[in-house]
């Protein structure tokens, strides 16, 4: 059974400036597996969110990112493939699938800090050469002179 929920005809805004043009959004609800006794048996409450990464509108760097966050949710034809089954409640897992995908949005948005390296400083090494001079030292100490 799929479904296109009234709030998707005008567009559906995902994440913060990121709004998705109707129809791009597709939700199937299918039988869960898990908790929830004869009810698994009798409702399809499973949430199966999907979207193809072509109609979110970000910039190529962030749908790039999208991509390598959606791992093993992004299907061979670029479609992203949420699911939700942890409630009994169609309503509540479609919040989680719409949940999941506005993270994935927003940490796509939002390039990682670059890390930029730092210098060891010189008195850090200077400590570490003097320890392993008095080390030496200490074992040289300890050895029988040497005789010739």
């Amino acid at each position: 059974m799929s479904t296109q929920p009234d709030q998707f005809e005008s567009g559906f805004e995902v994440a913060p400036g990121v709004r998705v043009p109707p129809g791009a959004i597709t939700l199937d609800f299918v039988s869960s597996s898990g908790p929830g006794g004869q009810n698994v048996n009798k409702r399809a409450t499973k949430v199966q969110l999907r979207i193809s990464l072509a109609d979110i509108p970000l910039p190529e760097s962030a749908r790039a990112r999208l991509a390598e966050l959606a791992g093993s949710r992004l299907t061979a034809e670029g479609v992203l493939v949420i699911s939700a089954d942890e409630t009994r409640s169609q309503k509540r897992n479609r919040g989680a699938c719409l949940a999941r995908l506005r993270e994935m949005i927003v940490r796509a948005t939002h390039p990682p800090r670059v890390r930029r390296p730092t210098r060891v400083p010189r008195g850090a090494i200077e400590r570490r050469l003097d320890d392993k001079r008095r080390r030496a030292d200490a074992k040289q100490s300890r050895r029988p002179p040497e005789s010739h």
